[in-house]
């Protein structure tokens, strides 16, 4: 009896592992497969061999603004025609009924962008998608995104979307306290930092840079139609 319980135990272990593997497995030849979880080393982005990776694709606009593109086949289309790599999935929080007022509405539209992607094997950015400080909205959102996807590589955390007239101190502290948080439950995935003035102050962050945690990059954006000088959006890690 005693064997069999012991056998019985393992055939459910090896079910649960090899269950795990089955969800996050991405198909053949796809971003996700070929380049596994993202890392940084250095200043550069990684893939899970530690050869340098540059991602392209496209973000959507707020869910709430424009809910008809966070469906899965909207995902499939943008990996398949557009050959995209990664996607955002910007969840609005702000305007009219966000995050901050349907929050499972939110959480649904941003779900299904997430599934897709893990179905096409591309990167998502889970976006988090303000310009006003939403900290304690911010840590619970992500500590059940953290939960739910931590075992997936495609998963990059975007944890404030430009924030607007915030000194680098609070976008710093906000950030700190939101990347401990995710790494509470995720060690490993990749994490974005906005700064400040609409992602444009990286000179703030330069000098007083987050320190003791790992995969973390600050993004820059860059507006042709107010800098005149061209449009790029830079991730970069200082």
């Amino acid at each position: 009896m005693k064997i069999t319980k012991r056998i019985i135990t393992v055939l459910v272990v090896l079910l649960q592992v090899t269950f795990c593997y089955s969800a996050t497995r991405a198909p053949k030849n796809s971003p996700v497969a070929l380049n596994g979880k993202l890392q940084v080393i250095g200043t550069q982005l990684s893939n899970q061999s530690g050869n340098p990776l540059v991602l392209r694709g496209a973000s959507l606009g707020w869910h709430n603004l424009w809910p008809r593109f966070y469906n899965e086949g909207a995902v499939a289309w943008l990996a398949n025609d557009w050959k995209c790599s990664v996607i955002r999935a910007a969840m609005g929080v702000g305007l009219d009924d966000s995050y901050l007022e349907n929050p499972e509405y939110a959480l649904k539209c941003i779900t299904n962008v997430i599934d897709g992607a893990v179905k096409q094997g591309i990167y998502v950015l889970i976006d988090f998608h303000s310009h006003k400080l939403h900290t304690a909205e911010a840590k619970n959102f992500f500590a059940q995104m953290a939960k739910k996807y931590k075992d997936t590589p495609n998963v990059i955390y975007e944890i404030w979307n430009e924030p607007d007239n915030y000194s680098w101190k609070v976008v710093k502290q906000y950030s700190e306290e939101v990347i401990s948080t995710i790494r509470a439950i995720d060690n490993d995935n990749l994490i974005l930092v906005g700064s400040p003035h609409w992602d444009q102050d990286l000179d703030s962050v330069a000098a007083n840079p987050i320190i003791g945690q790992k995969n973390i990059m600050y993004t820059m954006h860059f507006y042709a139609g107010t800098h005149k000088n061209g449009c790029v959006i830079v991730l970069m890690r200082l």
